[in-house]
């Protein structure tokens, strides 16, 4: 049985307005909400590494890259010259590889730009 098409069109509008809109600035996830959906599975905020799989993020402001005692970084990651400011954290969170081959962080960004600004912004905050 075919569906005229002006029926299946009136459907889908209907299906469209049923869908929740999308969320207001007052509905965004908090910074912390955002790192505990995408980072806190790999990593912590603290400053000594606890063996997760990726080092710890506290004190990252302006912190160079590869320089947490004891954890294993890639070669890549160890050799570059990265400082972690904003505009390199955003880079990193937003594309890991693009930025920098051959690492060992496994990474896709799935947060729109501005949760990735105010993650990196709270991410360098933390102590």
């Amino acid at each position: 049985m075919s569906v005229p098409m002006r029926a299946l069109l009136g459907i889908l509008a209907t299906l469209l307005l049923a869908l929740p809109a999308p969320a207001s600035a007052d509905q965004a996830l908090a910074p912390e909400q955002l790192f505990a959906a995408v980072c806190s599975s790999c990593h912590a905020l603290g400053r000594q590494w606890d063996h997760r799989i990726g080092p710890p993020l506290g004190g990252l402001g302006n912190r160079p890259a590869a320089a947490v005692p004891g954890y294993p970084y890639s070669e890549a990651l160890s050799s570059a010259k990265i400082r972690w400011t904003q505009a390199e954290l955003m880079a990193w969170i937003l594309d890991t590889n693009g930025r920098l081959n051959d690492t060992s962080m496994v990474y896709q960004n799935s947060l729109t730009p501005e949760e990735t600004q105010r993650l990196a912004r709270w991410l360098l905050e933390q102590d």
